[in-house]
């Protein structure tokens, strides 16, 4: 149950942000400065909206040939790891990353409209409904028309774009990343924003394997073979999958 003086902070919160947006229009305040405002009172919103003690369930895979493994004998002896992992709502963030509206290749594009439609389109969706800090990592294209940035969404596009996003996370205390986006092989994997660079500097990453697609090589492209490898990747080095239907679940509880 919200106490009276948090309902009443949240008040003067949104207050203060709705008359800020007004004289910041008023004196045409650059749009940069405005969307920094504008997110650092969102996440003020964002703590009183989901408290700490708030938890999700998320059914998460790992590979069994980790360092936490029961030492298989052969490749073939290896596994999958399952485990339940239990997360403050307050303290994850997902990262869409290149979620583009174009692209130079029309039949990678074809694939990509049908992921972001089937899958990526309702997990954020989801993420939006229960509070969950949404960042978008473009790079300098224009995004699809489905997952236009709601006001109080960062869109981290500058060339210093991890320091922006590493300071995002830090103001919002943020711990574990979910990831999404294209291609898994590339962009996802290799960009200042992406799971390589996040991993290193020590945050927990959560891929969601069936929210994105790898730029295929034509024998790989029926089995999705590259994605697969990326998934097998991310699961060995840098953090664990999950997939969208468990996302879902994991929400029906909260």
């Amino acid at each position: 149950m919200i106490d009276l003086f948090t309902i009443l902070s949240l008040l003067l919160v949104m207050g203060i942000g709705i008359v800020l947006g007004i004289i910041l229009q008023w004196i045409r305040v650059p749009s940069s400065i405005r969307r920094y405002i504008s997110s650092a009172l969102f996440f003020s919103k964002r703590q009183f909206d989901h408290p700490r003690k708030k938890l999700v369930k998320l059914e998460v895979r790992g590979s069994g040939h980790g360092e936490d493994a029961l030492s298989p004998h052969t490749e073939e002896d290896g596994h999958y790891i399952f485990q339940t992992l239990e997360l403050p709502v307050s303290k994850i963030a997902l990262i869409l990353i290149d979620v583009w509206a174009e692209h130079p290749v029309s039949g990678w594009l074809e694939r990509a409209n049908k992921n972001i439609s089937m899958k990526l389109l309702p997990l954020v969706q989801i993420a939006r409904e229960h509070g969950v800090m949404v960042i978008h990592s473009p790079h300098n294209r224009a995004i699809n028309s489905l997952l236009t940035p709601l006001p109080n969404e960062p869109v981290i596009d500058s060339f210093a774009s991890k320091n922006r996003l590493l300071k995002t996370l830090k103001r919002s205390g943020v711990e574990h990343l979910i990831y999404a986006g294209y291609s898994s092989n590339m962009c996802v994997l290799t960009r200042q924003t992406g799971v390589i660079e996040m991993a290193q500097n020590g945050y927990k990453i959560i891929f969601v394997r069936d929210a994105s697609l790898a730029i295929e090589a034509p024998e790989f492209l029926e089995g999705e073979l590259t994605h697969k490898v990326v998934t097998y990747m991310v699961e060995t080095n840098w953090g664990v999958t999950t997939e969208v239907n468990q996302i879902f679940e994991s929400f029906q509880t909260v």
